[in-house]
This record gives C-alpha cells, structure tokens and sequence, in this order.
C-alpha cells in the first residue's frame, strides 16, 4: 500500500512540475509579446516624430526662403 502511494504521489508531483513548467512558457510568452508589441510601438513613435521634425524643418525653410519670421 505505501509502494502503491508514493508512485501516486510521484505522479502527482510530476503533473504539478509540468503544470508550472508550461504557465512558465505562457508567461515567457506573453512577457515577449508584450516586449514585441511595445518596441514596435516605440518604433512607431520614432518614424512619426522623425517625420514631424522633418515636415517642421522644411516648414522652417520655406519661411526662411519667404522672409517669414
């Protein structure tokens, strides 16, 4: 009866390591889809920001080239 209780109880632990081991890899997962998601979000903002500095820059000129203060 114990022989029989502790391969139970071996299994059980087995499952529950198993358990943990995948939540950890949901986790890892997620955790990278969310790293992903943000720096292709951060990227984004850089082009867009880029894009403005570069439109005010020739906004600039063009008031450089009219006089325009």
């Amino acid at each position: 009866a114990e022989y029989s209780q502790f391969i139970a109880r071996k299994k059980r632990v087995k499952e529950e390591v198993q358990e943990d081991e995948q939540q950890e890899e949901e986790e890892a997962r997620r955790t990278r889809g969310e790293r992903e998601a943000r720096e292709k979000a951060i990227a984004e903002a850089s082009l867009t920001i880029q894009d403005l500095e570069q439109q005010f820059s020739d906004i600039g000129q063009v008031d450089e080239d009219l006089n325009i203060e």
